[in-house]
């Protein structure tokens, strides 16, 4: 068998009651999902689907990437019975990942000895640190990276806060891809996201959302004091 023709990565978005009945992660995938057949029908390749465990329905065990490891193992078989062809993707999980820079990191780390093309779909509020973190982690390696502008959710259209928040967040995000300590810390913030959601029942938690983040903020904040002017982009 030849080589594989491409490398994607899905980063996941959250883990809904139903992926199935959910209408924004249905559009998300789908997307992805098309993006891909059309380019790469006839040619063998390796979706990486990313995404931990960030449950918010009790008993918190399900993953982002093993929820949307289902819904492609559905599509894919759906497909392949409507054009009466096997396509040659690997479907492959990352249940590790709880950042966006977990996401790409750990996905760089699979792939970085591979020649396939690369492709990284994200979330479109999320396009720009991806493109950044991909210079930083592929270098020279050309990458594409795909927005998919699927959610009209509140998260879509972003406050002056939030673009604050997001500057913070690329500032540690690009200073841990070279330092251990730091991808940890960022760990820890996504946990103690989750562990603050799951005091509340899941409707209550994502109204209380913003406040929660807020609250995470100050102490990235007080962080990312400590790391020196242009460290990060080291």
């Amino acid at each position: 068998m030849g080589r594989a023709a491409f490398a994607a990565l899905i980063p996941g978005y959250g883990v809904p009651r139903d992926l199935f009945k959910d209408v924004n992660y249905r559009a998300y995938l789908s997307l992805c999902f098309n993006a891909l057949f059309e380019k790469y029908q006839d040619a063998r390749g390796t979706i990486v689907l990313s995404g931990g465990a960030t449950d918010c329905f009790r008993p918190y065990r399900r993953t982002e990437a093993h929820e949307m490891l289902r819904w492609f193992q559905h599509q894919k078989a759906l497909t392949e019975k409507i054009i009466k062809k096997e396509l040659r993707w690997k479907l492959v999980e990352d249940r590790k990942a709880l950042t966006t820079v977990e996401n790409i990191l750990y996905f760089g780390r699979r792939t970085a000895s591979r020649r396939a093309n690369v492709i990284i779909f994200v979330e479109q509020t999320r396009a720009n640190k991806m493109k950044i973190f991909s210079k930083q982690i592929f270098k020279k390696r050309r990458v594409e990276v795909l927005p998919i502008d699927f959610d009209i959710s509140s998260n879509r259209y972003r406050t002056q806060a939030a673009l604050r928040r997001e500057k913070t967040d690329l500032k540690i995000s690009l200073h841990a891809i070279h330092d251990p300590s730091v991808l940890k810390f960022r760990r820890k913030i996504a946990k103690e996201k989750l562990r603050l959601m799951r005091q509340y029942s899941p409707e209550e938690a994502y109204r209380r959302l913003p406040e929660i983040i807020e609250h995470l903020h100050r102490t990235e904040e007080k962080y990312v004091r400590k790391i020196k002017p242009g460290e990060a982009e080291a």
